[in-house]
């Protein structure tokens, strides 16, 4: 069922869980299957017959696997996120809710980094509805700013249509995970 925060979501993330995942359990799938399959040559069957198609079980269904995985992950965050920014509460009531899912660390890591992207994209789309056709990067200014990607970016400005240049770009916030950054209307 879509929701008002479907077009926020950055279709790279989710590709790069599913590969992470998928390198993940492919080899334990693989290696779970081959011992069932050597357990089963005591019937006679060829072992490069079984190897074969033990090997093609586990492509297709580890890719389906992953798959479902990842879409019931991402519904799981985009609820949780949409449930968070209706509450107004603090980042660390989406942070525990998002523990059970991804754990703490990685909980606060994309917490931090979906928060980023949800408020700049909807201002972005707020803005260019309104007319504005620039915005200035602000980093929050702190010890924790990425000195490689954002701290350059400060106080920037750029086309709300093109974004700003970085390694991943070009675009909006956030430039990395656990990006904090945060851009503004430049209004003349």
């Amino acid at each position: 069922m879509p929701n008002a925060y479907d077009d926020i979501w950055d279709d790279t993330f989710w590709a790069a869980e599913a590969a992470l995942l998928l390198a993940a359990m492919s080899p334990l799938l693989q290696a779970a299957a081959l011992t069932a399959a050597k357990n089963a040559i005591a019937s006679g069957v060829a072992w490069d017959l079984v190897n074969t198609a033990v090997l093609a079980w586990v492509k297709a269904y580890t890719e389906k696997v992953v798959e479902e995985i990842t879409k019931t992950t991402a519904e799981g965050l985009a609820e949780a996120l949409a449930a968070w920014i209706e509450q107004g509460g603090p980042l660390d009531d989406l942070v525990k809710s998002l523990e059970p899912i991804f754990g703490a660390t990685r909980a606060e890591r994309i917490a931090v980094t979906e928060t980023t992207r949800a408020y700049a994209e909807g201002n972005k789309i707020a803005w260019k509805a309104g007319g504005v056709e620039k915005v200035r990067w602000f980093t929050v200014v702190d010890e924790l700013v990425c000195a490689e990607i954002c701290a350059p970016l400060h106080e920037t400005v750029a086309s709300i249509e093109d974004g700003f240049d970085y390694p991943d770009g070009p675009g909006i916030p956030p430039a990395h995970v656990a990006c904090r950054c945060y851009i503004q209307p430049v209004v003349e």
